[in-house]
């Protein structure tokens, strides 16, 4: 959607579905494998893949797109981001990533949050107008 989504940030995102389950690194969070799971057995799969994985559909993002990930994080494996910016790249001259060592999913230490936040304000200022930010926060 060009005309909604002026840019994109991707933080701990999934890539590719199919790769998630190959990496279980934490046998704690179940519940996200059962997810995961649950969606590449269905049925319809194959079907609907083509559809909604963000991998295959790399192709078709021209919007400038940010993409980070912790390096420690043990829902989303580090490579998904990784392998979601090299297809990216290939048709997109406005991909940016960001790894950060010391984040895992969920937990980023104060001073990464810190450098993402200060990231994410730079990115959106180079890609948004003023207008784009009035409009997305209500105003005129």
């Amino acid at each position: 959607y060009p005309d909604l989504y002026k840019a994109g940030i991707a933080i701990a995102a999934v890539a590719h579905f199919r790769a998630v389950l190959k990496h279980e690194r934490d046998r704690w969070n179940r519940a996200s494998y059962v997810y995961w799971h649950a969606l590449l057995n269905r049925e319809d799969f194959d079907t609907i893949e083509p559809h909604i994985d963000p991998l295959v559909r790399a192709a078709e993002l021209k919007q400038p797109i940010y993409i980070m990930h912790g390096e420690r994080d043990d829902i989303v494996h580090p490579t998904e981001a990784k392998r979601m910016v090299e297809a990216l790249k290939q048709t997109n001259p406005h991909v940016e990533s960001k790894s950060f060592l010391n984040a895992s999913h969920s937990y980023w230490p104060y001073e990464a949050r810190v450098v993402q936040l200060n990231e994410i304000g730079s990115f959106l200022r180079r890609y948004l107008s003023a207008q784009d930010v009035a409009s997305a926060a209500g105003g005129p």
